[in-house]
């Protein structure tokens, strides 16, 4: 049995290696963005390289975008004075989204936001030495779009698709037809299966499903497979709680969206047709695994405290027996 834990041991050691020794990935143009610092003076001012993060149908034209003076407790003091300068051009279907773009939000009287003739947006700060900004301007400048339209999935049964449980294949026709943002896939036109899947989210009134194709497809992108999982969004009003953690996960393990399971549309959204409600697309059986890989950074100390807490009272009862054994056996030699 001691083998055994050992072994056990050894495992989760060399999964945990695995994982925390998976190679690094480039982020896609769309994802890159934060700040890179560089050695301060003997004043203690540092140079901050701002990198302007931006959502697909946007383009940015910006300048060198270096930031001098001095961070303490959140707060980012300019040591001179400068002007950034950020000119955002949409492509047709998008536009500009106010409420998720970040341009120096915490000292408004020093920015300027102006629509050109050309429908572009330019975007100017003013960076005056002595005065401060919140340090999270820096880091998360960004220039964000809102689509048009979304993908809709259109799904046709025989029967009322109210009636669709989760015990049982349905045949069913599906309709991918894409929005405002193209895919190389391009839309879908094909037949197979559809059920109901999930456990507490089958009890919410908007219920998610799992599809099954006939052949092996690429939808949205995704790496062509037969099974997807429609993943609906009642519990998630955000929309953003699946999406934070598949990116939380590739943060923490550093991998690239090319090597992922989910493909580079992870949680791309699309509307269905019967109910006209909000799903996210994924494969089904990657959508478990992504779970899985999210709680192991819990997952993993939990097992190790629960296999060494077995190891040690099992030591423990081994020694009170022997012990037991041992004063019978003294007993019976006295007798």
């Amino acid at each position: 049995m001691n083998k055994l834990c050992r072994r056990a041991l050894c495992a989760i050691t060399a999964l945990l290696f695995v994982l925390c020794s998976l190679p690094a990935g480039a982020r896609t143009e769309t994802e890159a963005g934060g700040i890179t610092s560089y050695a301060e003076d003997s004043n203690g001012v540092v140079e901050y390289e701002i990198k302007p993060r931006h959502s697909d149908g946007v383009t940015l034209e910006y300048s060198e975008t270096v930031l001098r003076g001095n961070l303490h407790s959140g707060v980012f003091t300019f040591a001179e004075t400068k002007t950034v300068t950020l000119v955002a051009r949409f492509a047709e279907g998008w536009s500009y989204n106010d409420k998720y773009s970040v341009f120096f939000p915490s000292n408004p009287a020093r920015r300027t936001i102006l629509l050109n003739s050309d429908a572009s947006i330019r975007f100017s700060f003013s960076a005056i030495a002595g005065e401060s900004v919140a340090f999270s301007d820096l880091y998360l400048l960004g220039i964000y779009a809102a689509v048009e339209s979304l993908p809709r999935l259109d799904i046709t049964t025989l029967n009322d698709f109210s009636l669709i449980g989760k015990d049982n294949w349905v045949s069913a026709n599906f309709s991918l037809t894409l929005g405002t943002k193209k895919y190389s896939s391009g839309e879908f036109s094909g037949s197979g299966y559809v059920k109901g899947r999930g456990n507490l989210s089958w009890t919410q009134p908007q219920k998610p499903y799992s599809i099954k194709l006939e052949q092996k497809t690429s939808l949205l992108d995704i790496p062509a497979t037969k099974r997807y999982a429609i993943v609906a969004s009642y519990s998630d009003p955000s929309l953003m709680r699946n999406l934070v953690t598949y990116k939380a996960g590739l943060d923490l393990y550093e991998v690239t969206r090319e090597s992922s399971t989910t493909g580079k549309t992870f949680g791309d959204r699309v509307y269905t047709r019967w109910n006209d409600n909000l799903y996210r697309m994924g494969q089904g059986f990657q959508n478990f695994l992504i779970g899985f890989l999210g709680g192991l950074p819990i997952l993993v100390p939990v097992v190790i405290v629960c296999v060494a807490a077995f190891m040690v009272v099992r030591r423990i009862l081994r020694k009170r027996k022997d012990r037991k054994k041992g004063k019978q056996k003294s007993d019976s030699e006295k007798m």
